[in-house]
């Protein structure tokens, strides 16, 4: 499914393949995912890439290389990094000049 984000001249695209069962509280997922959206949909200059197959979400998006920390990035990722240690899970992110991205591997155990 391909989108089209009004508000900025960003599109999404999200690709769904054998969901996982996440033993855990709802809450905690839904602050993962809602964290990892929002930032991707609020600093985005371009496509975002959203994927869930199996255990692992993946989130990748463009920006225009503004300071994405100062920019709001940092707190969402610091709630997501704590849920993401105190479950098991594995969180890997990576930011360059252009894209973000973050990667949760829900099936990992520390």
């Amino acid at each position: 499914m391909r989108q089209h984000f009004s508000r900025q001249e960003s599109t999404y695209e999200i690709e769904i393949k054998n969901s996982p069962i996440i033993q855990s509280p709802s809450s905690f997922v839904n602050i993962v995912f809602s964290n990892l959206i929002k930032n991707a949909f609020s600093y985005s200059s371009g496509s975002i890439q959203i994927s869930l197959n199996n255990s692992l979400f993946t989130i990748i998006n463009q920006h225009n290389g503004h300071d994405m920390h100062n920019a709001g990035y940092g707190c969402g990722l610091v709630i997501v990094e704590r849920i993401c240690t105190r479950m098991g899970w594995q969180l890997s992110s990576q930011c360059d000049e252009k894209h973000y991205s973050a990667l949760i591997d829900f099936a990992a155990e520390n």
